[in-house]
């Protein structure tokens, strides 16, 4: 009863923390409209931009899959009416794992969500009893697993991403024409804040589900039959990792906090992610499934920081994805959800057809 009171008390609490607007990233241009010089240590909204349109927006990954057909009545009679099945990924979300509170990539809306979610955690449990399996510590010390694997802790936000409507805007008016899932992710919106979130730090639920979920094919990130090395477990879904490449532990973050804001039921302080594409009709799930390691037809990541040139999207893990180490331990991930839907063409769905 202690732990449901507590956890109604954190979401209550979290919810009013959240509804002040935080403050927005610097956009990355002038009044004018020209680009400013970037800064080495934080990321702007025309960055973010940048990245969601880097290869030819390659990352949109678009293809025509099949037809829909609509019944659209009036009172001079019936029409049957098509439009098009498409399939593509939106950005919706950014990822940012940290082990530092210096230079944060996302200043100062990460600094923010950070500290109001100080305030929640600090004020439910005392600081005595935040060590668990999850470590309130951002450094891990010298702590390693049995086979001398050092463990890594990290703090987390998942938000909607500030760049979308930037990127809506523009992609999806040009492909529109044809066809476009929209997304109903709202910028800025915190979707997980990991120091708001008591679980991340004490581990008592992750802990028992971590013990269904271990031998799952699917827990492992990476590994096994996916073709891929492995960088870490998906449960427990808290803030320590055992990994001795710090890109790998953040990464192995990353994928954690996307399943946490995807999940049905996160066990965290978390809200999920939307699972409509405004008035369309969705298929297959999809944005709304469970985002799960190594599969890449639900979503893939995409670095934005530390800035480097490559800006595919891929899976975690990946065996071409670079080691791309951060001065600061602080990393910043798109992530790109799949969507498949039609437009709605009349008043009644008659059916589909698949190409």
């Amino acid at each position: 009863m202690k732990n449901i009171k507590l956890t109604l008390v954190a979401i209550l609490m979290s919810s009013m923390a959240f509804a002040d607007s935080p403050p927005p990233l610097n956009s990355g241009v002038d009044e004018n409209g020209v680009p400013t010089t970037p800064s080495d240590s934080t990321l702007s909204i025309f960055e973010l931009y940048q990245d969601s349109m880097a290869n030819s927006f390659a990352c949109t990954d678009y293809s025509v899959e099949g037809m829909c057909f609509w019944l659209k009545c009036s009172w001079t009679g019936c029409r049957v009416k098509t439009s098009m099945i498409v399939s593509h990924y939106n950005p919706d979300a950014t990822i940012e794992v940290i082990q530092t509170q210096n230079k944060l990539p996302l200043s100062p809306v990460s600094e923010f969500f950070h500290d109001l979610g100080k305030n929640i955690t600090e004020a439910i449990i005392p600081e005595s009893e935040v060590f668990g399996i999850g470590q309130g510590l951002r450094s891990a010390g010298n702590e390693t697993s049995s086979l001398g694997v050092p463990k890594q802790f990290h703090d987390a936000v998942a938000m909607g991403n500030p760049a979308l409507p930037l990127y809506e805007n523009s992609v999806g008016n040009i492909l529109g024409t044809v066809g476009w899932c929209d997304s109903d992710v709202t910028l800025y919106k915190p979707f997980f804040v990991s120091t708001g979130s008591p679980e991340w730090r004490t581990g008592e639920l992750e802990g028992a589900k971590a013990k269904l979920e271990i031998k799952k094919v699917t827990n492992s990130i990476g590994g096994g039959l996916s073709g891929y090395p492995k960088w870490g477990d998906l449960y427990p879904r808290i803030g320590t990792a055992y990994q001795r490449d710090n890109s790998k532990s953040a990464g192995t973050i990353a994928s954690r906090v996307a399943n946490i804001i995807s999940s049905p039921q996160s066990l965290h302080i978390a809200q999920k992610l939307p699972i409509t594409s405004g008035n369309n009709r969705t298929f297959d799930m999809l944005p709304g499934k469970e985002i799960r390691p190594n599969d890449e037809r639900t979503a893939y990541f995409q670095q934005n920081f530390p800035k480097d040139s490559d800006k595919k999207c891929r899976v975690f893990p990946h065996q071409k994805l670079k080691r791309i180490q951060s001065d600061t331990q602080n990393y910043v991930w798109t992530l790109w959800r799949r969507y498949k839907c039609c437009a709605p063409k009349g008043q009644t769905y008659l059916g589909k057809v698949d190409y």
